[in-house]
C-alpha cells in the first residue's frame, strides 16, 4: 500500500456507526423528545451521547488527524478551553461549572463525533438530509402543538421563546434548501420544499423581528449570490412559493409588530431601562470591568443583576445579553471573543471558498450546498445579534460542518457517491 493511502476513507456505503450518528443528530437538532412527552424521561440526548461515544471508540478510525488539524477544530477547542479557564474567575462559579462542564460538553462531543463520522461527501449528503428532516419535525410539530399568545406564536414547552423558535427555523432552512436544489431524489426534494414552507410560516408566526430580518437577508442572498449550477429561475420559483404561503396565511401573521421596525425610536428596547439598548450599554461596562477573564460563562445575568443592585435600581432584574457576540465578550473576555469571531470568519471563508469551487464531477454535490450553507450561516449570524445563542447547538453545528468540509474536501473525486 502506498504511503498516505490510509487517509482516504474507503468508498463504501455508510455503516451502522454512521446511521446511529444520524439518529443522534436528529435527537439533538430535531428534538423529538420535546414533542412526544413519553420520550422526555428517557433522556435521549444523554443516552445517545454516551452510546455514540462508545460506538465511536470501537469504530476503526482512518485519517482522523486530517479533520482535527483543521483551523476550525483548533479554534473551537481553544474557545472551549477559554470557557473552562474562566470558571475560577466567574461571578457565579457553580453556574459556570454546571453550564460548561455538565452542559456544553455535549456540544463538544457532538462536534468531535461530527468530524469522525461525516468524513466523506457521501456521508455529508446524508447528514444534510438528516438535518433537513430535523427542520421539518421542528417546524411541523411547532405549528401543530404551539399556540398564539398576545399575537406571537410559541411552540410547546418553555425551552424556546418566540425569538428562539425563529432563530432555529431559519438556521435549519439552508439544509432543506440544499436538498431541494442539490442532487437528491424527487421524494427528498418534495419533503424539503414542504419543510421550507413550514419553516417560513413558523418564523412569520413568531413575530420575531430579528427572525424577520434574518429571513429577508436569507432571501436576498439566495436570490443574488451566485451558486454553482443553480439557475436564478429556480431561486425565483422557490421564493415565490414562500411568499405565496405567507400571503395565504397573512391573517395569522402579526403584521403590526413587524411594522414597528419603522418606529424604533418609540420601541421599549431603546427607551426602557430593561430594553436591549441599556442591557448592551451595561454589558460593555461589565466587559471593561473584567476585560481579561470576563464574568464567566452563564454569568452575564448575575453580573448585570449585581450592577443594578449596586446602583439601587427599583428592580435588580437578572437578564441575558440578547446579543450573542456581546454575551461571549462579557463572559469570556477579550481572548474568548477574539477566538469566537475568528472562528466565525474562518467558517464564512470556508463556505465561500467551496461555493466557488469549479469541479464538474462534484460541484452539484459540494459547491451548491456550500453556497447555500454560506447563506444560511450569514442569516443565522444576523439573528444571533439579537439573541443569546452563542453557545447553542446551532453554532456548534455550523462550526463542525465547516471543519468537516475542509477535512474531506481533498479526497473528493477519489470516492464514489451513490446518494
Amino acid at each position: 500500500m502506498r504511503a498516505g493511502a490510509s487517509t482516504i476513507p474507503a468508498p463504501t456505503r455508510p455503516g451502522t456507526p454512521f446511521l446511529i450518528f444520524c439518529l443522534y443528530t436528529f435527537i439533538l437538532i430535531g428534538r423529538p423528545q420535546d414533542y412526544f412527552p413519553p420520550l422526555a424521561p428517557l433522556r435521549l440526548a444523554l443516552v445517545f451521547t454516551v452510546l455514540m461515544s462508545f460506538v465511536t471508540l470501537l469504530k476503526k478510525r482512518e485519517g482522523i488527524s486530517n479533520f482535527f488539524w483543521q483551523r476550525e477544530s483548533k479554534l473551537y477547542f481553544l474557545f472551549f478551553g477559554i470557557m473552562c479557564a474562566g470558571i475560577p474567575f466567574s461571578v457565579y462559579r457553580r453556574g459556570s461549572f454546571n453550564f460548561v462542564i455538565l452542559g456544553y460538553v455535549v456540544n463538544m462531543v457532538f462536534f468531535t463525533l461530527c468530524l469522525l463520522h461525516v468524513n466523506t461527501l457521501e456521508k455529508f449528503k446524508r447528514f444534510v438530509a438528516v438535518l433537513m428532516f430535523s427542520g421539518i419535525i421542528f417546524s411541523f410539530f411547532g405549528l401543530v402543538q404551539g399556540s398564539f399568545h398576545e399575537g406571537r406564536y410559541t411552540t410547546r414547552g418553555d425551552m424556546f421563546d418566540s425569538n428562539d423558535v425563529a432563530y432555529i427555523a431559519i438556521s435549519l432552512f439552508p439544509f432543506g434548501m440544499s436538498v431541494l436544489l442539490g442532487s437528491y431524489r424527487i421524494p427528498s426534494k418534495i419533503m424539503a420544499l414542504l419543510g421550507l414552507l413550514l419553516s417560513v410560516l413558523l418564523t412569520l408566526y413568531t413575530g420575531s423581528r430579528g427572525g424577520f430580518v434574518g429571513l429577508m437577508i436569507l432571501v436576498f442572498l439566495l436570490l443574488f449570490l451566485s451558486i454553482q449550477r443553480v439557475k436564478k429561475s429556480h431561486k425565483v420559483l422557490v421564493i415565490m412559493l414562500l411568499i405565496a404561503v405567507a400571503i395565504i396565511n397573512v391573517d395569522k401573521i402579526n403584521i403590526e409588530r413587524y411594522q414597528t421596525m419603522g418606529e424604533l425610536n418609540q420601541d421599549y428596547n431603546l427607551t426602557d431601562e430593561y430594553g436591549r439598548k441599556q442591557i448592551w450599554k451595561r454589558g460593555l461596562e461589565l466587559f471593561f470591568e473584567n476585560p481579561i477573564t470576563g464574568v464567566g460563562v452563564n454569568g452575564f445575568g448575575e453580573a448585570l443583576g449585581k450592577m443594578r443592585e449596586r446602583e439601587n435600581l427599583p428592580s435588580q432584574t437578572w437578564q441575558t445579553a440578547h446579543n450573542s457576540y456581546l454575551l461571549v465578550m462579557v463572559e469570556t473576555g477579550i481572548f474568548g471573543v477574539i477566538v469566537f469571531i475568528y472562528l466565525i470568519g474562518k467558517c464564512v471563508k470556508t463556505f465561500n471558498k467551496f461555493r466557488k469551487r469549479r469541479d464538474p464531477s462534484v460541484e452539484k454535490n459540494f459547491s451548491t450546498m456550500s453556497g447555500i450553507l454560506l447563506i444560511g450561516f450569514i442569516a443565522q449570524l444576523i439573528i444571533a445579534f439579537f439573541l443569546s445563542q452563542a453557545y447553542s447547538m446551532i453554532f456548534t453545528l455550523y462550526f463542525a460542518i465547516s471543519a468537516a468540509l475542509n477535512g474531506f474536501a481533498p479526497i473528493i473525486g477519489k470516492e464514489k457517491t451513490s446518494v
